[in-house]
């Protein structure tokens, strides 16, 4: 599945303010996130199509990061666009 622009565009904001390598980062955190949260999405239980959520932009830990599926993942960011949290801006504001 093709990533919308502004998806890529975030990650390289995100992943430049903390100093974190992107590619380490999708091979060593992403699995043990998904692992350590019991590979399923933390809103829905489904075990498919997990992303991996940040809930932060000042830091990665286990409380940071969330498991959701594609689906609660894009929801989860209509929730936060309707509360008026963008983290696209609070990136670019740093």
């Amino acid at each position: 599945m093709k990533r919308h622009k502004r998806a890529n565009e975030y990650d390289d904001l995100f992943f430049n303010k903390l100093g974190i390598n992107r590619s380490w980062y999708k091979q060593f955190v992403v699995p043990m996130v998904l692992k350590t949260k019991g590979n399923k999405c933390e809103k829905c239980l489904a075990t498919d199509k997990l992303e991996v959520h940040h809930s932060s932009i000042d830091e990665i830990n286990i409380n940071t990061l969330i498991v959701f599926c594609r689906s609660c993942h894009k929801k989860e960011h209509i929730r936060m666009k309707e509360r008026g949290i963008d983290l696209f801006d609070e990136l670019n504001k740093t």
